[in-house]
């Protein structure tokens, strides 16, 4: 869980996160299996049977082993679960 002051609130609010692994910065906000953008607040991606899907285009953008979604060429750790 992270804690994160939402901007239409005045309090600080108890949000499940996806966040960067190269720099740990928030990306963005669940709401239930959707992934919404922090930075403009739109739906990004969908995480099904354990993969991250463009909500956009529909292709596959990272699978996931445990919290941590990894790049599907590179493998590298791209997001996690916070």
């Amino acid at each position: 869980m992270s804690f994160d002051a939402h901007p239409d609130e005045s309090g600080p609010i108890t949000r499940r996160c996806l966040c960067r692994s190269d720099d740990d910065t928030v990306f963005a906000y669940a709401h239930g299996h959707d992934l919404i953008r922090r930075s403009d607040r739109t739906l990004w991606a969908h995480v099904a049977d354990g993969v991250l899907i463009s909500a956009r285009s529909g292709e596959p953008l990272a699978y996931q082993i445990g919290n941590t979604f990894y790049d599907y060429q590179t493998r590298q750790a791209l997001y996690y679960r916070s």
